[in-house]
């Protein structure tokens, strides 16, 4: 059994001890209740029931989320070791196909996208800018008016080759990917 299912497993143990402890229906919770669930479990303090939940829902590689506290979740949950995830939005492993038939694949811990972007030639869309100019100065864009004797031209490059703004309508939050 993996490691990811053996703390899957004592997870799933002890929430049905806790359920059976306690038959689910509301009262009060004494002391008794807690040191019975502590020796059914072999535990001998309640921060080691918290812990040994916790460590089952968030395993090595989980991603713990919170948007108001910055603090390291080891200081937080009381275990493990994490790294900030910053910057970065997520996004779902695996292949997707869009609305417009489009696919993609995303292996998982692989970083993607970018914060601008810079349009190239072959992403701007097909199309162009004639201009017919015609005696004493006279310019009609698109087709000529009618008379043969303008000069077709076309106009110079305009625009700053900027990147633009390429980031999703987001809500920033603070992200620690737990690696021990």
């Amino acid at each position: 059994m993996s490691d990811k299912n053996k703390a899957m497993d004592q997870v799933w143990r002890t929430i049905n001890l806790i359920r059976k402890s306690f038959r689910l229906r509301p009262r009060n919770i004494d002391e008794a209740d807690v040191a019975g669930l502590r020796e059914k479990l072999g535990i001998a303090a309640t921060d080691e029931i918290k812990t040994r939940i916790l460590e089952g829902v968030f395993p090595v590689g989980a991603i713990y989320i919170n948007l108001t506290n910055s603090d390291n979740p080891g200081t937080i949950l009381g275990f493990g070791s994490w790294s900030p995830v910053e910057g970065v939005s997520l996004i779902g492993a695996g292949t997707h196909t869009d609305r417009n038939g489009d696919e993609l694949s995303f292996a998982s811990g692989e970083e993607y996208g970018e914060y601008g972007h810079t349009l190239t030639i072959d992403e701007m869309p097909s199309h162009n800018h004639d201009y017919a100019k015609f005696g004493a100065g006279g310019y009609q864009s698109g087709a000529s008016s009618g008379s043969t004797s303008g000069t077709k031209s076309t106009t110079t490059e305009t625009g700053g080759g900027l990147p633009h703004n390429i980031i999703q309508p987001s809500l920033a939050v603070y992200m620690w990917k737990r690696t021990a």
